[in-house]
C-alpha cells in the first residue's frame, strides 16, 4: 500500500470516527429528550462526565471489532449484523458496569431507546454509498433500451441473474418480472421486479408482456422439464437463454447465463458434419 492510500485510509477511518462519536451522542441526547418528556428524572452531572469516557471507550471497541474495516461497495447484511452485535455487546457491558457499580449515570431503560438509535445513526452512512448507486442503477435502467425479459425461477439463480443484468448493460435486458410455482413468491416482489406464476402460464406471461427474452435460472430442474419448458416458450418468437443445471456445473461447464441451442431441445449432441469429407465424396 502505498503513502497516499494509507492517508487515505486513514483519513477515511478518522471521518467514520468522527460520525460515530456524533451518533453515540445522538443516540444519548435523543434518549435524554425522550426521559425529560416522560418526566423521568436525570444526573446530568453524571451523564456529562461519564458520556465523553463512553464516547471514546465506543469508539475504541468498535475499531477492535472492525467496524472501520468494512469495505462500502460490497456493505450487505453480514455488516450490517456485525454493526447490531457491536452495538449490542457495548450496551450490554455498560449496563454490567453501571449495575455492579452502582454509579448512578443513567437508567437502564435508557439503552432500550440508546442501542436501537445507535445502530441507525451507525448504519446510515455506510448504507447510504449502495442505497445512492442502487437507485442510480435503477435510473439508468430504467432510461435504457433492451430486451423486455422474464426471469422464470424466483430463487437464489434468478436472483443472481437479475444482478448480473444490472452490472453489466451490455447484456440489454430489461426486467420485466419473475415466474416461478412457489404460492409464496408470487404477487411479491424480488429486488423490485414482481414474481408472477405459475410456470406453466409462461407463454400467457410472454404474450401480456410483450416478452422478448426469457432466461431460465433454475439450477436444480430435471432435464427432461427443462427441454419441455424450452420447447414451449420456443413456440413464441423469443431469444432464450438459461443459467446451466447442477449436474452441467460438475461436468466442468461455467455456471454463467448461456444461449440455448439445439442439443437443448434434442437431448444429444448436435451433429457437426465433415464439410471436407463431403467435398471430396461429391467431387465430380
Amino acid at each position: 500500500m502505498s503513502k497516499s492510500q494509507r492517508m487515505k485510509r486513514v483519513i477515511r477511518t478518522g471521518q467514520f470516527m468522527l460520525f460515530d462519536i456524533f451518533s453515540i451522542a445522538m443516540s444519548y441526547g435523543i434518549t435524554i429528550l425522550i426521559f425529560m418528556f416522560l418526566e423521568i428524572p436525570l444526573n446530568y452531572y453524571m451523564i456529562s462526565i461519564f458520556l465523553p469516557i463512553i464516547l471514546t471507550l465506543k469508539i475504541a471497541f468498535y475499531a477492535i471489532f472492525g467496524l472501520y474495516r468494512m469495505l462500502l461497495d460490497h456493505f450487505g447484511f453480514e455488516d450490517a449484523f456485525k454493526i447490531f452485535i457491536a452495538v449490542v455487546v457495548s450496551n450490554l457491558f455498560l449496563m454490567v458496569f453501571f449495575f455492579i457499580t452502582q454509579v448512578e449515570f443513567i437508567s437502564w431503560l435508557a439503552f432500550i431507546f440508546i442501542a436501537p438509535l445507535e445502530m441507525i445513526f451507525l448504519a446510515i452512512p455506510r448504507v447510504a454509498k449502495r442505497a445512492i448507486e442502487h437507485i442510480k442503477m435503477n435510473q439508468d435502467w430504467r432510461n435504457a433500451l433492451g430486451s423486455r425479459t422474464l426471469i422464470i425461477g424466483a430463487g437464489d439463480g434468478g436472483e443472481m441473474v437479475l444482478k448480473e443484468i444490472y452490472r453489466n448493460k451490455a447484456m440489454a435486458n430489461i426486467p420485466v418480472g419473475f415466474v416461478d410455482d412457489n404460492i409464496n413468491k408470487i404477487g411479491n416482489r424480488l429486488s423490485g421486479v414482481p414474481i408472477f406464476g405459475p410456470i406453466s402460464q409462461i407463454q400467457t406471461f410472454i404474450d401480456q408482456y410483450r416478452i422478448e427474452e426469457v432466461i431460465i435460472a433454475i439450477a436444480d430442474m430435471k432435464f427432461k422439464k427443462l427441454k419441455e419448458l424450452i420447447s414451449e416458450i420456443s413456440e413464441k418468437n423469443v431469444s432464450i437463454k438459461r443459467l446451466p443445471l447442477m449436474t452441467e456445473v460438475t461436468e466442468g461447464i461455467s455456471k454463467k447465463i448461456i444461449e440455448v441451442r439445439v442439443e437443448d431441445l434434442l437431448n444429444r449432441e448436435e451433429v457437426s458434419l465433415d464439410t471436407q469429407e463431403i467435398h471430396d465424396f461429391i467431387k465430380g
